[in-house]
């Protein structure tokens, strides 16, 4: 009975935003646009694209090491997201970034600052 209290009572607590905290931590809601970045190999991916207009898969594949499978899966969702989106030229994917996207857009400048920053 105790602990049903107490865990409603955080529950709800938790589930408000407090004013200030609404710029630091992410919510939920936020939190899924995050975590669409939040792995070294989209990262890779981010980054191998950010410099050409599109690349092919096996392109993608040779620029950031990663096995085929898992730069599909990558892809997906980063294109599920509105980061990336897909071109055909034939029979061939080509992926780059979405220009139609202004977070696609942000992301890419800040790829592009944060591998300059590191030269």
């Amino acid at each position: 009975m105790v602990a049903r209290s107490f865990l409603e009572k955080n529950t709800k607590i938790m589930s408000e935003k407090p004013e200030h905290l609404l710029t630091s931590v992410p919510y939920p809601s936020e939190q899924k646009n995050i975590e669409c970045i939040l792995s070294a190999g989209r990262i890779k991916i981010l980054k191998a694209l950010s410099t050409v207009e599109m690349l092919t898969v096996n392109e993608i594949h040779k620029r950031t090491e990663l096995n085929h499978t898992v730069v599909y899966d990558h892809l997906r969702i980063l294109e599920d997201e509105g980061l990336l989106c897909q071109k055909f030229l034939g029979n061939t994917r080509l992926y780059g970034y979405n220009e139609d996207s202004a977070k696609s857009i942000k992301v890419r400048q800040f790829i592009i600052a944060y591998t300059l920053s590191l030269l």
